[in-house]
């Protein structure tokens, strides 16, 4: 695709760009040695350097749903719905109060260990289920969405003040 952009010389007007999802990550704890897995960095470097030479944001599908309901015995529910009041985790200088920034900046510190410590990240997807098992409930999907929302307007601890693309 991107080939094809520039061969219509089109280059400066449209950008490419892919979506992935946090499971990628082989390390996401701590967020500051968050690292793709072995398995993906021969596909991710490509995606990393057109998103570079387009100076297009890496998308990222962030699900905290998911990884609340897989690890409920390490994953506060409250760090998951970005309610939690206090730092439930702290990574050297940086203070994580949810999940959702955690995750986000352990996809920073990846993209560090690639080469691209400059590459935005967009946040392409997120929610919380409605309806199923454990935390699944329309409650907790309308606190998740208002925080969320709210919450994405100053940025991660690793790029405090910088309003994230959602």
């Amino acid at each position: 695709m991107h080939d094809a952009i520039v061969s219509a010389n089109l280059q400066g007007q449209i950008k490419v760009s892919t979506a992935i999802d946090t499971t990628l990550l082989g390390i996401s704890y701590p967020p500051s040695k968050g690292s793709f897995s072995d398995s993906v960095n021969p596909y991710m470097s490509p995606i990393i350097n057109i998103s570079r030479t387009d100076d297009a944001p890496l998308l990222a599908n962030v699900y905290l749903y998911f990884r609340c309901t897989d690890n409920p015995q390490s994953i506060d529910l409250n760090c998951a719905l970005v309610t939690s009041p206090e730092v439930v985790v702290q990574d050297g200088q940086y203070g994580y109060q949810n999940l959702f920034d955690a995750l986000l900046d352990a996809l920073y510190a990846a993209l560090e260990k690639a080469g691209a410590p400059n590459l935005n990240i967009a946040v392409s997807e997120s929610g919380w289920s409605s309806e199923g098992e454990n935390a699944a409930a329309v409650g907790n999907a309308g606190t998740f969405y208002r925080n969320l929302i709210n919450h994405v307007k100053q940025g991660t601890p690793r790029r405090s003040g910088r309003a994230i693309e959602t």
